[in-house]
């Protein structure tokens, strides 16, 4: 049992890393390929390369599709959503602020009833 829960989470810390690693690798690619093409198509190439390679090393570690899924879609939301801050320009800071705090109460109410002093095994029953 304690080694399936060592496994497990180091798994979910490679994945973490690598993911930072990923995001990193955004900055770069899109100054070299919006240089030549634009923001905009460098902007949607650059997203477009992290997240298949972000999806394929998730795949690879935790050998889940459906997890794997579910990642693309938070990543290609996160970057929808950065690409309309980013061009909001005036509303930048308000928009940002405000997805941030949504983005926070949803995550917050999500795992209100998670007890992490277990490692987040059990689901607080509420009386």
């Amino acid at each position: 049992m304690a080694q399936q829960t060592i496994k497990r989470h180091t798994g979910l810390r490679r994945n973490r890393d690598g993911q930072v690693g990923t995001r990193s690798l955004f900055a770069l690619l899109l100054v070299s390929v919006a240089e030549p093409l634009g923001f905009t198509a460098g902007y949607v190439i650059s997203a477009a390369l992290v997240s298949l390679q972000g999806a394929w090393f998730t795949a690879s570690i935790t050998g889940r599709v459906r997890l794997t899924a579910i990642f693309m879609v938070v990543q290609a939301v996160m970057f929808a959503a950065l690409f309309i801050i980013i061009n909001l320009e005036t509303y930048a800071l308000l928009a940002g602020s405000a997805l941030l705090f949504i983005a926070l109460s949803t995550v917050m109410a999500a795992t209100r009833r998670i007890d992490f002093g277990d490692g987040g095994k059990q689901v607080v029953q509420r009386h």
